[in-house]
């Protein structure tokens, strides 16, 4: 994950969840989800200066019933995440080529689906002599 762009962090209290969103080289959007959080530590000093580039990830490792994981960004600041258990979540992208210009957006599957027939021309009704 070197070189990732961190591009937010946001937490929901009541179930203790996680969300960091990174961006990769190719742009691609790559969420990491910590669920049942136990402890979270967002420290944003800059020692090495201002950066939202990640240097170096470890984890999540075990730490006794619980996983840990560090996000080490190139600003210097160490992020920490002590969780159940965490998992990706990669967004999905849909292009949509209209004259003039295509567009990219993100997308959830029912989304792609619900533009994909709204694409597509209604039945025609057959004339029947």
């Amino acid at each position: 994950m070197h070189d990732w762009t961190l591009v937010s962090i946001s937490f929901t209290w009541k179930p203790g969840t996680v969300r960091l969103v990174f961006r990769d080289p190719s742009s691609q959007v790559v969420t990491l989800v910590g669920e049942d959080v136990r402890s979270l530590r967002i420290p944003r000093i800059q020692e090495w200066g201002s950066s939202e580039s990640v240097n170096e990830v470890l984890g999540p490792m075990d730490v006794g019933n619980l996983k840990q994981l560090s996000v080490e960004m190139q600003s210097g600041d160490v992020l920490e995440v002590t969780a159940c258990s965490f998992h990706t979540e990669k967004e999905i992208w849909a292009s949509c080529g209209e004259e003039g210009g295509e567009s990219r957006f993100p997308m959830s599957a029912v989304c792609i689906l619900l533009h994909c027939l709204r694409r597509q021309s209604p039945l025609e009704e057959k004339d029947e002599d």
